[in-house]
């Protein structure tokens, strides 16, 4: 296992870990010990295919109640969109960049040790868990179940909008409005008919424009647009996904996520290096689910 998957969990462990007070067999290593384990082997890039290059790049801030009992406390981090001719591609924007700082190494042949600090520092401002490639008819997802994640393919959802009277200003951009429910959710757009892409954030597209903002009526999810722009030839940027995920259902994958989040000290005691003290176990409690499927 190359550093980089390995570190692609390491945000959501460490979380874990440390909201449940668990005891890692390995933890408090010092970061040059973590670092020695690796040896001197080389950085490798992480497998991908690519389906096509980027045209366009929006940015969204991103905003997540991630306990649906606590709505003052929100999570907010940053989205990235890149569109091209045939393909899309939503992510986290730090996930983004933790896929480029990992090729950049292995391209200029830097050890694995080398990555550790960089990579650390931006894995560690991922907010939003999953991975999103769109075509024509299609989505590819990696998704997260807690402490591992999986890939699932699925037809691409096409939504049932309804536009409604209304019209707003986001980013210094007139939208219109359009509702949608979507996998147990009730939505909100806000799109530009003067921005002709029929994108937007997560798997939402099939608006006459760009999605400047949407968020759920509940309140516990938005994208919110803070820039776009297109993408220089000369600095291309590539359509892709990555290949070294386990695939399952969709189906499946969220119900790994809730049973995680009802039993977390099972979850973390599969892991290998796991110890949780017999006093702990008492006190461990279930994490806060509100994925942004409900279903």
């Amino acid at each position: 296992m190359t550093m980089h998957r390995l570190l692609r969990h390491t945000p959501e462990v460490i979380v874990a870990v440390l909201s449940l007070t668990v005891s890692l067999s390995a933890q408090m290593i010092d970061p040059k010990d973590a670092a020695g384990a690796f040896g001197d082997k080389l950085a490798a890039e992480s497998p991908k295919q690519i389906y096509d290059q980027a045209q366009y790049q929006a940015l969204y801030e991103y905003q997540h109640q991630k306990d649906p009992g606590n709505p003052y406390k929100h999570e907010v981090g940053w989205t990235v969109l890149f569109v091209g001719e045939r393909y899309s591609m939503f992510l986290d924007y730090f996930s983004y960049q933790a896929d480029s700082i990992n090729d950049s190494y292995a391209r200029a042949k830097r050890k694995e040790n080398d990555l550790l600090v960089p990579l650390m520092s931006v894995m560690q401002q991922q907010a939003f868990k999953d991975r999103v490639v769109r075509g024509a008819d299609s989505c590819f997802v990696v998704s997260s179940t807690g402490l591992k994640e999986y890939a699932y393919e699925e037809p691409l959802p096409q939504m049932e909008w309804s536009m409604t009277p209304g019209d707003t200003i986001v980013a210094g951009v007139k939208c219109k409005k359009a509702l949608t429910h979507f996998r147990g959710r009730d939505y909100v757009a806000w799109y530009a008919p003067e921005v002709p892409i029929p994108d937007g954030p997560y798997k939402f597209t099939g608006l006459p424009g760009l999605i400047f903002c949407l968020y759920d009526t509940a309140g516990q999810y938005s994208f919110t647009l803070g820039s776009l722009s297109a993408v220089s030839e000369e600095d291309p940027i590539p359509i892709y996904r990555l290949t070294d995920y386990p695939e399952e259902t969709r189906s499946h994958i969220l119900q790994m996520h809730k049973n995680f989040c009802a039993d977390p000290a099972r979850g973390l005691m599969s892991m290998r290096g796991v110890t949780i003290p017999e006093e702990t176990l008492k006190s461990i409690k279930p994490l806060p689910f509100n994925p942004i499927e409900l279903e």
